[in-house]
């Protein structure tokens, strides 16, 4: 089904593992090589409507992520385009070695839906928090890693890899909608998310540019805002495209910006935030750099708001000191 303005007032609705599951069902109609595999949570995408509609294409392994990795490799090298879902930490930390040699090695047609990234699984603890998948899977040799900024960006993103290519890992940890209107995502592209600061197209240069994916692309429109009330000119890009990263447009950013803030849920070390640094430092561009992400470290289990209070995540906890850092360059 197209993203028109219909489907997207819905989708907000929708928990966004299950608006997975529907791009999946779809996909799957119209293409009989696509196959989903779960581990004991395909409860959580819908998928006995899959396993309903098309049962000798479901599988599902059981708390048993190893052989869902084995089986999901074993069928791409048969021929099938393979998506297999299950919690972020265990479809990435538990399994990272048969990733690395089961289905990088061979650069199969395994798609890995990573659900409840971040620290969203709350009260579960730090068995299921996952803030490490980015490093993990960037660091694998032809990888694709999404993570989008919100659920239609999901279903796109589901929605195109249909036809795509060698192995992906798409991060889920949105429960926000950020399009109210049909939009175009390109994969490896980013997306300006303010359209009046686009740079190259609306402006030549900015004072701040904040860069982020998931779940924090709603929080840096929230700060970029604030930061506009104060007189500055800021801008914000989803870079929803992890791996490969969009060097263009961050050579154009870290050129045009004074300063350039990444913010995301999860470890600045090996996320964003590190990509972000290393580009500049190799490349010897101007922009200051401020990084936000979680502090390595355990937590205590809570709420979902009460973990980002504890990481000092979102826009009320870095406005003030990006306003500091803007007033003084």
């Amino acid at each position: 089904m197209a993203l028109n303005a219909e489907k997207l007032v819905s989708m907000a609705r929708q928990d966004p593992n299950l608006v997975y599951g529907e791009a999946l069902l779809n996909i799957a109609a119209t293409h009989d090589k696509v196959l989903a595999l779960t581990a004991d949570t395909g409860h959580y995408v819908g998928a006995e409507e899959f396993a309903a509609q098309f049962p000798e294409r479901f599988f599902d392994v059981g708390i048993s992520e190893q052989n869902l990795i084995g089986m999901a490799a074993g069928l791409a090298a048969s021929g099938y385009n393979v998506f297999a879902s299950t919690f972020a930490v265990f479809i990435t930390e538990r399994v990272f070695e048969l990733l690395k040699l089961d289905v990088a090695y061979r650069h199969l047609n395994v798609k890995l839906i990573g659900l409840s990234s971040g620290l969203s699984t709350t009260t579960m603890g730090n068995s299921h928090y996952c803030c490490d998948d980015v490093a993990l899977t960037t660091l694998l040799p032809g990888f694709t890693v999404l993570a989008p900024g919100d659920k239609a960006e999901l279903y796109e993103m589901v929605t195109q890899l249909q036809d795509f290519a060698g192995p992906v890992y798409v991060r889920i940890n949105v429960n926000q909608m950020l399009h109210t209107s049909p939009f175009t995502l390109t994969l490896g592209k980013a997306m300006c998310m303010t359209p009046e600061t686009e740079l190259g197209v609306q402006t030549d240069a900015v004072d701040v540019c904040l860069l982020s994916y998931g779940s924090m692309v709603s929080e840096a429109l929230r700060a970029a805002k604030a930061i506009t009330r104060k007189g500055y000119k800021a801008a914000v890009y989803n870079f929803h495209t992890l791996k490969p990263l969009d060097e263009e447009a961050l050579r154009r950013i870290l050129t045009s910006s004074k300063l350039v803030v990444t913010l995301e849920e999860h470890y600045v070390q090996g996320g964003l935030g590190s990509m972000v640094a290393q580009f500049k430092g190799l490349h010897d561009l101007p922009a200051k750099l401020l990084t936000y992400g979680i502090a390595q470290g355990f937590f205590s289990a809570g709420s979902y708001l009460h973990l980002l209070k504890e990481s000092r995540l979102g826009a009320s906890f870095i406005v003030p000191e990006v306003l500091q850092v803007l007033a003084a360059l």
